[in-house]
């Protein structure tokens, strides 16, 4: 967190590469998993969402304080997150106020269990995408 506002973070990798940042549940040193939610850019651009600044941390002292929760520290050689095209929203992303997502999981029971729950997104779930079996594809 930059500043003393606090962030929901998204990246804009497309399915078909999502195989080479995230890990299966057992791996038990990944930094993503196979678990979210799929909606479009336009729709979290709406929201407010904006893509990040990735500036060296000595260079983002122009940005307004009220818009630090952008910034992503980049050092080049030594830390790049740029491969995960990553965009924020500020505070936390209502997902009642999507026109739609994608759910992802690991595997097919737990595409079940999230059918068979009963809360207030359902009705904005397009469809439950179970990485188990589409990571084989990818």
């Amino acid at each position: 967190m930059k500043g003393a506002r606090r962030a929901a973070c998204f990246s804009e990798i497309p399915l078909s590469a999502v195989r080479e940042f995230a890990s299966e549940p057992t791996d038990e040193v990944a930094r993503y998993r196979f678990y979210g939610v799929s909606t479009s850019k336009k729709a979290v651009f709406k929201l407010g969402g904006r893509p990040v600044i990735y500036l060296p941390e000595n260079e983002g002292d122009w940005i307004p304080d009220d818009q630090k929760w952008r910034h992503v520290r980049f050092e080049h050689g030594t830390v790049d997150f740029t491969h995960e095209r990553e965009w924020r929203v500020l505070g936390d992303l209502n997902l009642t106020k999507l026109p739609g997502l994608y759910v992802l999981v690991w595997s097919a029971t737990e595409a079940r269990e999230i059918t068979s729950l009963d809360m207030p997104v359902k009705k904005l779930i397009r469809g439950i995408l179970p990485m188990e079996h589409l990571t084989t594809f990818l």
